[in-house]
């Protein structure tokens, strides 16, 4: 009697994606693990189907009936609602006596769309690594549950060291996010974020709360010394919404990083206002082994940034980036456009932004109306939203997301901006991939 998560991860590249070139056809989804490791440390068996990892739904039918789970679990994002509900779909089809279970970020803002599907036994809202267990638990032991559960709130120092291994954490391995070298793993040292962007809040408060909750120093350079141990890892995403709020436990974490002998290269995400305040933090950051920051610049304009309310202004975007420069440390720029109201100067002034701040590296995405958000409501109140089916809620700069908004013209400057920063992304990758061949010295 087993637990087998799913991981529904394939409305963008698809089913035997994974392992491509494609940086989303590696990431390990670092919820599962975290959760697979609470139920291994109950000694409850678990493993994983990685929809990205078999050939279609022939095959993942198969997997479960050679695996014959008692529950079978799916995380599930907002894009991927359409696999991870058909996944549950299957299950059910293929194992009727089996019991089956949702959770993530989309249950948990949209619970009464999950609970209409009913091949859904159970729905977990907020955090689940101690409502999953008691769940397995009761379904192990025969006992009823409640259909919907509320996830308590962990001691994060508590938690278990996630277990990767449920992914094929090899491949994850080779493919590390450009410039960086492999082996390349990813971590989260906390959870929540403290700010309150329209676009994002308050849906991660309803998932982490208001407050930021980070794991000791303690318990996340553990972390790396295991993973160290098992990997020799040669560099790492620290993947938290903003690592660099907190002051002391950065400079702590550097300190310590530095004294268990680490001297591998990290990126980490940050904002504008907080480097420009800080910048002796960031310069420590640097002498650790920061290589990359990814910043939200968002847009060019001023009132477009208050209507976002990201809590920066258009200089804190520009003077962050002469810092970077100056210190020597990579900028991965996002920026946003097609956003409520935006005239075609705001977002021709976003555009000049980015060529402006030179970054080495840029992701750009059309605003997208994510449930949960503000300014999902303020969209759906105005019926702004051309949004037809969950996958489109990736901020893919692709497709038309909202009424309003001339894309065909975003597509054409978007294009302009990438054919004169070209070369230059060339030269980069050259160089990121000369960089990976040459061995890492330990």
């Amino acid at each position: 009697m087993s637990v087998t998560l799913v991981y529904p991860g394939i409305s963008r590249l698809g089913f035997g994606s994974f392992g491509g070139g494609d940086i989303d056809a590696s990431w390990i989804h670092h919820g599962l693990c975290q959760l697979a490791a609470c139920l291994r440390q109950a000694k409850i068996p678990v493993d994983l189907i990685d929809l990205r990892a078999v050939s279609g739904w022939e095959e993942y039918e198969e997997e479960l009936r050679r695996r014959g789970p008692a529950l079978v679990g799916v995380s599930v994002m907002t894009v991927d609602y359409g696999p991870g509900v058909e996944a549950v779909r299957r299950a059910k089809r293929v194992l009727p006596g089996v019991r089956t279970v949702v959770g993530g970020i989309h249950p948990t803002l949209c619970p009464q769309e999950m609970l209409e599907i009913e091949e859904i036994d159970h729905i977990v809202t907020g955090e689940g690594e101690i409502a999953l267990v008691d769940l397995a638990k009761a379904v192990l032991a025969g006992r009823p549950a409640a259909r919907q559960m509320a996830g308590a709130v962990p001691d994060l120092d508590s938690l278990p060291y996630e277990m990767r291994e449920i992914f094929d954490i090899q491949v994850s391995l080779r493919h590390p996010l450009q410039p960086l070298k492999p082996p390349f793993v990813t971590v989260i040292t906390g959870r929540g974020c403290l700010y309150n962007c329209s676009f994002c809040q308050p849906a991660e408060r309803s998932v982490f709360g208001r407050k930021v909750r980070r794991r000791s120093v303690e318990h996340v350079i553990g972390e790396l010394e295991e993973l160290r141990d098992k990997y020799r890892f040669a560099s790492i995403l620290i993947d938290d919404d903003c690592l660099t709020e907190e002051p002391e436990w950065v400079m702590k974490f550097c300190d310590a990083y530095q004294q268990a002998g680490f001297r591998q290269k990290f990126f980490c995400q940050s904002r504008a206002d907080i480097i420009v305040r800080r910048e002796p933090m960031i310069r420590r950051m640097k002498e650790a082994g920061l290589a990359g920051v990814f910043i939200g610049f968002e847009t060019g304009s001023e009132r477009l940034l208050r209507l976002l309310r990201k809590g920066c202004k258009l200089e804190h975007n520009y003077e962050a980036a002469k810092i970077l420069k100056r210190i020597g440390i990579s900028i991965w720029a996002n920026i946003m456009v097609g956003i409520p109201t935006e005239t075609r100067e705001e977002a021709l002034a976003t555009f000049k932004m980015l060529e402006d701040l030179d970054p080495e590296f840029f992701s750009p995405s059309f605003f997208t109306p994510h449930p949960g958000s503000d300014l999902y409501d303020w969209c759906m109140a105005r019926d702004l939203c051309l949004i037809k089916d969950h996958a489109s809620f990736r901020r893919n700069p692709t497709e038309a997301k909202i009424k309003g908004i001339d894309y065909p013209f975003l597509i054409e400057q978007l294009e302009r901006v990438r054919a004169k920063r070209r070369m230059k992304y060339f030269l980069n990758r050259v160089k990121w991939k000369v960089n990976r061949i040459i061995p890492y010295a330990a």
